[in-house]
């Protein structure tokens, strides 16, 4: 659901709609319901309509982003060292030595990582990390003739796939184009998980006691990461 600065309007009656309607699939936005609710059994009763049950999801929401977070950093510390600095990048080791068994292991690595992050992604669900899985793929589609040649594929679900005799054949000058600069296919990939992250975030720390307002302004209402990608 895109959100532009004309239409608070239709989203904020949205947004009040009963919350015993099915899960909107976007977590937020079931947020703001179950807060507007809550508001609105504190002022016709006094009492809180937290539950046991609120309880247990909310720890199960914050498990799952908590997990997400762990494996974007995962994917991100291998992205780091495949795009190193000149000085110290495997690349730049490998076009000195003109061995590629570094540079492989690498992205060996990167791809299970990958692997492992669109997993914690999908486990947790909501449209926010369905969108950014949608990104990811799209930028493998741009790609997938080059990754391809040096032996990566996308499955249907989404998981790549290395065949490992092609990608240690593969000329070192296809590796560099695809994992080794700055607007490479990997870039790509690290700069989205960096985004995934902060969503991840903002989540754990609102189920850590953050306020609701602080939550809802890491997305907003005028052009943020929940407009632009739900």
């Amino acid at each position: 659901m895109r959100v532009g600065n004309g239409d608070n309007t239709t989203l904020l009656s949205y947004l009040n709609k009963s919350t015993s309607q099915q899960s909107s699939g976007n977590e937020m936005i079931d947020l703001i319901r179950q807060h507007n609710a809550s508001n609105s059994i504190l002022n016709t009763s006094g009492k809180s309509g937290t539950s046991s049950t609120d309880s247990t999801a909310s720890d199960k929401a914050k498990a799952g982003y908590a997990n997400v977070i762990e494996k974007t950093n995962g994917l991100q510390e291998e992205a780091t060292v495949l795009l190193g600095s000149t000085e110290t990048s495997l690349f730049t080791k490998a076009e000195v030595s003109g061995n590629t068994e570094d540079v492989v292991k690498s992205i060996e690595a990167f791809v299970s990582d990958y692997n492992s992050m669109l997993t914690a992604m999908n486990n947790q669900g909501g449209e926010v990390n369905k969108a950014y899985a949608k990104m990811m793929s799209q930028y493998f589609t741009e790609n997938k003739d080059a990754l391809n040649a040096i032996g990566i594929t996308q499955n249907e679900n989404g998981m790549l796939s290395v065949k490992e005799e092609t990608l240690k054949a593969a000329p070192l000058s296809s590796l560099k184009s695809l994992f080794g600069s700055e607007k490479s296919y990997l870039a790509s990939i690290k700069d989205t998980s960096e985004k995934i992250e902060s969503n991840a975030q903002a989540y754990v720390d609102y189920y850590n006691g953050g306020t609701y307002n602080a939550l809802k302004g890491s997305y907003g209402f005028n052009g943020s990461l929940f407009d632009s990608q739900s």
